[in-house]
């Protein structure tokens, strides 16, 4: 019930956002994950979190996971191939506003698919562009 819950709250939450939020097909990917990493800034009324979730692959090789995930995820998202070690699929929440100066509200959705030791773990980030980069270069040299 719970997994439902978060699922319909992560479509609720692309409708709105007019994005595509990749939750939905990181459960597919690593069904049994947990929260790593949440930080919660709050901003009078404002809350803003940001999160990251890891799992182990439940779909098998880094291979198969990444032909999963080209074969799902929607054409606004973007794919990206690190080494032959590490995949991302990112999506942005709200579309960057160049003369906007207030930009709390955007937030990207990232899906990292990584070869370890220990087997494909597959990563999942809820943050700001700066933050998202900053994780995505910790998973990316095995500190996470």
């Amino acid at each position: 019930m719970k997994k439902l819950v978060l699922l319909l709250s992560a479509v609720m939450s692309a409708v709105t956002a007019d994005a595509t939020v990749l939750f939905p097909f990181y459960g597919d990917v690593a069904p049994d994950n947990n929260i790593i990493v949440r930080m919660v800034k709050e901003d009078g009324d404002d809350k803003f979190e940001q999160i990251v979730r890891k799992g182990k692959s439940g779909m098998g090789s880094l291979d198969d996971c990444v032909s999963f995930l080209n074969d799902v995820v929607p054409d606004d998202v973007t794919k990206g191939v690190y080494g032959r070690h590490m995949s991302v699929f990112t999506s942005p929440f709200h579309k960057r506003n160049i003369d906007t100066v207030d930009a709390k509200g955007n937030k990207v959705s990232a899906i990292y698919v990584v070869n370890t030791a220990e087997g494909v773990m597959v990563y999942y980030t809820e943050s700001d562009e700066l933050q998202q980069r900053e994780w995505q270069s910790a998973i990316e040299k095995g500190e996470m």
